[in-house]
């Protein structure tokens, strides 16, 4: 377990909808001086993808009203992710928060988060 949180997630935030209701924008801080990043991978730090899930997961439980049980559903991961500051966008269609993370511009991940089927 790491001392402390590798992802700042609300320091440079751009726009805050209260319900959430269509797309949010906000900027993920991947600190570089995180001690993680010395091992994954040496003399090339790369985000890994569990935690980029995570920031997305954290935002969207952070912006809900209510807790709610949440799931991957599908992610890719178009480029490496380095750890600095990245651009996300995340649009809610019904249950379901499709998620875009951007750096310089250029998308490297994408993915869908749901609300977990209750069967």
């Amino acid at each position: 377990m790491m001392n402390q949180d590798p992802v700042s997630l609300y320091p440079n935030q751009k726009k805050q909808h209260p319900a959430f209701s269509k797309t949010l924008t906000v900027r993920f801080t991947f600190s570089e001086e995180d001690p993680f990043y010395a091992n994954h991978f040496q003399g090339f730090a790369v985000v890994p993808g569990s935690l980029i899930m995570e920031a997305f997961l954290q935002t969207i439980e952070k912006n809900e009203k209510e807790s709610l049980p949440l799931m991957v559903k599908r992610f890719q991961f178009k480029r490496f992710t380095r750890p600095r500051q990245a651009e996300a966008k995340i649009t809610r269609q019904k249950d379901q928060w499709h998620c875009e993370l951007f750096q310089e511009g250029v998308l490297t991940a994408k993915g869908v988060i749901s609300k977990e089927d209750k069967k």
